[in-house]
């Protein structure tokens, strides 16, 4: 498994809407932006903040 497909297979494990096999997509691009943002936040800081 290359380094891209490593990170690709992560990101599809946490993120539900990214899941290849799904028709499961994120309305926005932005919505796809902000999603992966809080889920990099919690991974480095094991903590989801309140908005």
């Amino acid at each position: 498994m290359t380094r891209v497909e490593g990170k690709n297979s992560f990101l599809r494990h946490y993120l539900a809407h990214l899941h290849c096999q799904t028709f499961c997509y994120s309305i926005s691009l932005e919505m796809l932006f902000d999603s992966v943002r809080l889920l990099t936040y919690y991974l480095k800081y094991w903590f989801i903040p309140d908005f």
